[in-house]
């Protein structure tokens, strides 16, 4: 007969792999000793099998700014290595960087770089490197325009035949008489610095909140924040290669001037995708959830997060039991704070944790998040003691 201990190891097995277990509130907070060192700023997640890869920006070299990148396999960091450089790139607490691992071996990334006399004119330019990672292409751009605008907030993801995805924010129409409105676009490019497919996924958006790109059973979903005519600035999201129009992810109503620079963060998991965003609307600050169970195509009713002090700037991630962290800001009266909280598709939730203090100042940038083999990971840009900037982060028990 099959013992009792057995018996109860298996059943607490089996609710592990069907997503059944209670929403986790961590207590076991451990500092990561991340490879950026001082002057590195503006982190950035990616997860591929069984490796973290984390990005950030680097100025600690006195005019030149390079984007770097390390990995991180069984606890064990890799050695810091270098992307790409410029002494003219546009460095920002909110559009940064990203590096993405593909399949095939080889990595890409994109870098914004200056291209005009505006302080906000600038290109986003990608690389792609060898199946080893020891070279990298040079940078090219994502766009034909060669007007000085905005080209940012970009948003990779792996395509079909070694090709990648890019979605951003193209300011194009800037230039015209008006000015005309941001456009959302998606275009395609490989390593040898071809670009396809460029076109407009929604011809006015909202001018400076992050997009979000996942995965969902081969479907690229992209979140965004939307604008409309009379400036409500709501989440939208479409999904590449299907012909229904952008649809509004949030029915939040916000209205305002002004962008919030506040975009949402998406995450899948095979044919489920979870949504984590930021609103305002009716001087009402909340950080809200939503689930969806067929690909993004639809979505359930927002779960409310937080609706404390959020500050916003979001991200989120799927653990391996079927449930999601998501990560925000809060800030309270003497202090501000990078916290998380573990969320089930069916509404359960543990209890908000701080897991780090954070500086409420945009110089302080985007915390972001990652889950990988029963491990949480978050990062953000702190400082040393002699306040230069540099990446910090913690890592948690995921249940």
């Amino acid at each position: 007969m099959m013992s009792h201990r057995f018996m109860l190891t298996g059943l607490a097995g089996l609710l592990i792999m069907w997503g059944c277990t209670r929403p986790h509130t961590p207590t076991d907070f451990t500092p990561l000793n991340l490879p950026g060192g001082p002057g590195s700023m503006y982190p950035s997640w990616a997860v591929l099998d069984d490796t973290l890869y984390l990005s950030w920006l680097d100025t600690s070299r006195d005019s030149l700014t390079s984007l770097r990148y390390a990995t991180c396999t069984d606890g064990q960091w890799s050695p810091a290595r270098d992307i790409a450089s410029g002494s003219d790139w546009f460095v920002n607490w909110a559009d940064f960087p990203a590096v993405l691992p593909l399949r095939s071996g080889r990595l890409a990334a994109h870098v914004l770089v200056r291209s005009g006399p505006n302080p906000y004119a600038y290109d986003a330019q990608v690389t792609v490197s060898s199946p080893d990672k020891s070279t990298w292409s040079p940078l090219f751009p994502l766009h034909q325009d060669t007007t000085g605008t905005e080209h940012g907030f970009v948003s990779l993801y792996e395509a079909d035949h070694d090709r990648v995805g890019a979605v951003w924010l193209d300011g194009r129409l800037y230039a015209a008489d008006g000015p005309g409105p941001m456009t959302l676009r998606h275009a395609l490019f490989d390593a040898s610095g071809q670009v396809t497919g460029d076109t407009v996924l929604d011809d006015r958006v909202c001018d400076c909140c992050q997009t979000s790109v996942t995965l969902s059973q081969g479907r690229p979903v992209v979140s965004y924040r939307d604008r409309t005519a009379d400036d409500i600035r709501d989440i939208s999201r479409v999904v590449i290669g299907e012909t229904s129009l952008p649809a509004w992810t949030s029915d939040d109503g916000w209205k305002i001037s002004g962008c919030p620079v506040n975009g949402a963060a998406l995450a899948s998991r095979e044919h489920q995708v979870a949504i984590a965003w930021f609103s305002g609307a009716n001087e009402l600050p909340r950080v809200s959830v939503a689930f969806s169970a067929d690909g993004g195509r639809t979505f359930g009713n927002p779960l409310l997060v937080s609706g404390t002090h959020p500050e916003g700037r979001t991200d989120i991630a799927w653990g391996d039991d079927g449930s999601v962290w998501v990560s925000w800001i809060e800030t309270t009266p003497a202090q501000s704070f990078v916290y998380i909280r573990n969320i089930r598709p069916d509404g359960q939730m543990g209890q908000p944790v701080a897991a780090g203090v954070i500086s409420a100042e945009r110089n302080s940038g985007f915390p972001v998040l990652a889950c990988l083999k029963g491990r949480g990971y978050i990062a953000w840009t702190g400082a040393d003691t002699l306040q230069q900037p540099q990446v910090q982060g913690v890592t948690w028990s995921l249940y």
